[in-house]
């Protein structure tokens, strides 16, 4: 269940990094200088993660997972959106390395923090 919740937040990162522009034009919200220019870091890493997340969920679950983190990393993009307006563009700025770092460093539960365990 942990590894559904790190590779759907990872998915949604990815879609709110790529949509955000077009959504704030459509609704009148400030873009900021990263999330403006097509080929920023963040945009870049952000859509590498979301494509790494749900090359994940095939390999740590079954295959047909990925829709399960497609679908709802995309309804979690949208109600953040909704939710933190312009602001949800800080979300993606100060989310996507963690999130990412989180999805690579995943493995199945044994317990809670395994993944941070077998890092030491």
């Amino acid at each position: 269940m942990f590894g559904y919740l790190i590779l759907i937040a990872t998915c949604s990162l990815g879609f709110i990094s790529i949509t955000y522009k077009g959504y704030a034009l459509s609704r009148g919200w400030p873009i900021g200088k990263i999330l403006s220019n097509e080929l920023s870091t963040i945009r870049l890493a952000s859509l590498v993660a979301m494509v790494w997340a749900l090359f994940r969920s095939v390999i740590l679950f079954e295959w047909h997972s990925f829709l399960v983190v497609l679908i709802c990393g995309f309804i979690l993009a949208y109600l953040l959106s909704v939710a933190f307006k312009k602001n949800v563009q800080l979300i993606v700025i100060f989310g996507t390395f963690p999130a990412f770092i989180l999805t690579i460093l995943y493995r199945p539960e044994k317990s809670f923090f395994y993944f941070i365990t077998e890092l030491f």
